[in-house]
């Protein structure tokens, strides 16, 4: 789809860090769609969100309370949306999370949240180069998952059905 906006974020405000980036978009200047919603699977349609998030550049991803991990960085990954991550959860101040993940990750990781709209500007500003990027390590990545399970299956001695990996030289 054509980008309809610069940025997505429809998320719950339940805690610290959450309500810094709502706080943080709020004053980028930048073509956004952000809205607070009631709760956990209490927003928008499935459906509705999804396209919105697709037809934008920009996803933040603000943490859980818990943990940094949250279903909206792979919404993003999925849509070919370019997440913007935050690396701190409230209740766990540790940041490296992302980067134990993902060591190789080409989207943006924060940890000091007024980075958030420099890092929100520069991805923008970087379209479509970024969103190209990120998309292709994001297939690449899922790819190489399902070789490492494979592997794995392989090595407890399950036979895997399908076609064996190319090596390229």
């Amino acid at each position: 789809p054509t980008m309809e906006r610069d940025v997505f974020l429809s998320a719950q405000n339940n805690h610290d860090r959450r309500n810094e980036f709502f706080t943080q978009l709020s004053g980028t200047g930048l073509d956004s769609w952000v809205q607070i919603t009631g709760g956990f699977t209490k927003g928008m349609d499935p459906w509705d969100c999804a396209h919105a998030m697709m037809a934008s550049k920009a996803a933040p991803a603000p943490s859980g309370p818990h943990t940094p991990d949250t279903f909206r960085a792979y919404e993003a990954l999925e849509v070919h949306t370019v997440p913007i991550v935050d690396d701190i959860a409230t209740h766990n101040p540790i940041p490296g999370y992302w980067n134990m993940l993902y060591p190789d990750a080409p989207f943006p990781i924060l940890t000091n949240l007024n980075d958030l709209p420099g890092y929100t500007l520069d991805t923008v500003e970087d379209y479509p180069r970024r969103h190209n990027r990120v998309a292709a390590w994001w297939m690449r990545t899922k790819a190489d998952f399902s070789w490492w399970l494979r592997d794995d299956l392989d090595e407890l001695g399950v036979p895997v059905p399908g076609p064996q990996p190319v090596t390229i030289v």
